[in-house]
């Protein structure tokens, strides 16, 4: 549980951690605005082991850590893995895990945060933007 994609790369975790952010860095701020960063918040910190649960190998994630040891994969893992030799980035072994990332994990993430920007640029300002 404590290994490799245990407890810190569960739900709970990542709620914990969410919280601990809200309360640390917005508690000023209005109870609604909390609970919209703290949203965020979660998701961000859920992306990570969701993505490592797409990994092609691995033991799994412990999602539901430290409630069950449990490890999930998902069913889809396209994502390839780093190879166990720091040199051979730059073999084809290392292209290809560097290319699966980029398709799987960047270009996502860029899309999303365009979508985000644009989505906030456009929308009117809300009485809980600051």
């Amino acid at each position: 549980m404590f290994g490799h994609r245990g407890i810190t790369h569960s739900v709970a975790f990542a709620a914990a951690a969410a919280a601990v952010g809200v309360f640390l860095l917005f508690r000023r701020d209005p109870p609604r605005l909390r609970a919209r960063i703290g949203a965020v918040l979660l998701l961000a910190g859920l992306s990570h082991p969701l993505l490592d649960a797409c990994m092609a190998s691995g033991l799994g994630v412990a999602l539901l850590a430290p409630f069950s040891a449990a490890r999930f994969h998902s069913p889809f893992r396209p994502i390839l893995v780093t190879p166990p030799n720091e040199s051979r980035f730059l073999d084809e072994g290392g292209i290809r895990m560097t290319n699966s990332e980029i398709a799987w994990i960047w270009l996502p993430s860029l899309v999303v945060i365009l979508t985000a920007l644009r989505f906030r640029k456009s929308s009117p300002a809300s009485p809980l933007d600051r």
